[in-house]
């Protein structure tokens, strides 16, 4: 399932090979969060990593499939009632086997919601 341009649409992104930094806005009226929970929309983890990978698909123009997801922390919950913008910071290195593994901080000026590691292949 996509979640660009319905679940999150993505405000502004910068950044090169190495290092990307993109804001994203919640569309806190979308259907996931009316079961995630009624009332009291809480993202899922599930999306706030699917964001990141729909975030480089675009950035690298191809087609991405998680390989790894290591180290992952949810800090804070997030919450499209009680936030702005969430900006997405991804540190990014590519392999020898054109794999690309990031580094991702998901935050707001107030809060650090979720960090963690992962490995995308290309298809």
């Amino acid at each position: 399932m996509r979640l660009a341009d319905d679940f999150f649409n993505i405000v502004s992104c910068n950044g090169n090979e190495s290092e990307l930094t993109c804001n994203i806005a919640l569309n806190s009226s979308h259907f996931i969060y009316t079961a995630h929970f009624p009332g009291n929309p809480i993202t899922p983890g599930v999306c706030i990593v699917q964001i990141a990978q729909e975030i480089l698909e675009k950035q690298f123009d191809c087609k991405l499939a998680l390989t790894t997801l290591n180290n992952i922390k949810f800090m804070q919950v997030l919450s499209p009632l009680n936030v702005g913008d969430i900006q997405y910071k991804m540190a990014i290195a590519t392999t020898e086997e054109k794999n690309i593994k990031i580094k991702a901080t998901v935050s707001d000026s107030n809060n650090t919601y979720s960090k963690f590691t992962a490995t995308y292949k290309q298809l």
